[in-house]
C-alpha cells in the first residue's frame, strides 16, 4: 500500500543518512564537540555559584544545574556508556 512504501523509503532515507554520517566522521577524522558539553560547563558554572546566594535562591541554583546534567546522561546512556563514569569524564575535561 501506499504507507507501506512510505514507510520503506522513510526508513532506506533514515539508513542512507546514518551511513553517510558515519563515512563523513571516518573519513574526516573528527566529529562537532557537544554531546552535552555546554550543559556540563554551565552546570558546573552554577554550582560555583551557589555560595553566592542565600536561601532558596540557592535551591533554584541547584534545581537548575541538577536538570542541566539529565541531557550528558541521556546521551551516554543512549550511547551504552556508564552514566556515572561518562559524566565525570566530561567534568575532568
Amino acid at each position: 500500500s501506499k504507507d507501506q512504501k512510505s514507510i520503506h523509503h522513510s526508513n532506506q532515507r533514515c539508513k542512507r543518512d546514518g551511513l553517510r554520517a558515519v563515512k563523513n566522521v571516518t573519513h574526516d577524522g573528527c566529529v562537532v564537540p557537544d554531546a552535552g558539553e555546554m550543559e556540563v560547563a554551565v552546570a558546573e558554572s552554577l554550582i560555583k555559584y551557589k555560595p553566592s546566594v542565600k536561601g532558596r535562591v540557592q535551591l533554584g541554583v541547584q534545581a537548575l544545574a541538577d536538570v542541566l546534567l539529565i541531557i550528558p546522561k541521556v546521551l551516554a546512556q543512549n550511547s551504552g556508556f556508564d552514566l556515572q563514569e561518562t559524566l565525570v569524564k566530561v567534568q575532568a575535561e
